[in-house]
């Protein structure tokens, strides 16, 4: 790595109480400089600040141009929940559900938050599989992922057909409520 790569990765290190569209900048300029190995590096970060810019079709790209360039050896599990929140910000919940299930079981490297077990779930719901929903709700709960607790809930309730689902609102208060019941506020 050149001196350009060290002070490129520290400088987003740095970079990162930049706005989504400065990072966005910040980090364009800095790729057609950069090493390779650092590209590889440095693309799901520019797809997250694509993310955060709401421009979700660019985040979607650029995180399939990070998996394109990644080996066996350094395959990421994050671009993977990355890539399915882009999928799922689009609407299109069966690449979603590909991209969060293969955070959860592929890859080498990187880590799957917590949460990825609540997006999945979630994108199973809008794809009616509500058993698959609960069963990685549950697996999300074991792992102390606090939304999971509310989305499990709601999973079961969708199994009634007679039953309301609650609003966002409702579901927000019933974790707050987890949380307080839980020792976790």
């Amino acid at each position: 790595m050149d001196d350009f790569d060290e002070k490129f990765i520290l400088g987003y290190a740095v970079a990162s109480r930049l706005s989504a569209d400065e990072k966005i900048k910040y980090i364009t300029d800095g790729l057609s400089k950069c090493s390779e190995s650092v590209k590889v590096l440095m693309l799901p970060s520019l797809g997250i600040a694509y993310n955060q810019a709401e421009r979700y079709n660019e985040a979607r790209e650029t995180f399939i141009n990070a998996i394109k360039s990644y080996t066996v050896d350094n395959e990421s599990l994050d671009t993977y929940e990355h890539l399915g929140y882009s999928y799922h910000k689009l609407g299109n919940v069966k690449l979603a559900i590909w991209a969060y299930e293969k955070a959860l079981n592929g890859g080498k490297r990187g880590f799957c938050s917590d949460s990825n077990y609540s997006n999945l779930g979630v994108n199973y719901m809008k794809d009616n599989r509500i058993q698959d929903a609960i069963k990685i709700f549950e697996k999300g709960v074991e792992r102390g992922c606090d939304i999971a607790h509310v989305n499990l809930e709601i999973a079961k309730l969708k199994l009634s057909p007679t039953t309301n689902i609650p609003s966002e609102e409702v579901m927000h208060a019933m974790l707050e409520i987890w949380k307080i019941k839980n020792g976790k506020k």
